[in-house]
């Protein structure tokens, strides 16, 4: 096997994937995130006010700046939902770039002690 020059914009990436995991509130995000599909098979999605209750991030604009950050980096997915009385508004989960890299480092455990009380 040869190895060859790394691609600048895939270190780029990995780069600010592992930026984006990196900071404690982020991956902490990451971890609600992930353990709500562990808990919630069936609505795996959390909206803004209850990833807000659960993280005990008081602060919206604190909130959403690493919302961001996770979206940016490919790590969680905010899609729009509709309720039944016609409200639109954003769920959030985690990506399948995040629940891959859960799997392969054999995360899953340790992200259900710590989630699951």
């Amino acid at each position: 096997m040869k190895m060859t020059e790394p691609n600048p914009l895939q270190i780029d990436q990995m780069a600010d994937i592992l930026a984006a995991m990196g900071n404690s509130i982020r991956l902490g995000l990451l971890m609600i995130l992930y353990g709500s599909e562990m808990i919630e098979e069936d609505t795996p999605c959390l909206r803004f006010s209850q990833i807000k209750n659960i993280s005990g991030i008081a602060s919206d604009s604190v909130l959403n700046h690493h919302l961001g950050r996770l979206l940016d980096a490919g790590l969680i997915k905010k899609e729009p939902h509709q309720n039944e009385s016609g409200q639109v508004y954003p769920l959030y989960s985690a990506a399948p770039k995040w629940n891959s890299l859960v799997e392969s480092a054999d995360l899953r455990s340790i992200i259900r002690d710590i989630i699951v009380a």
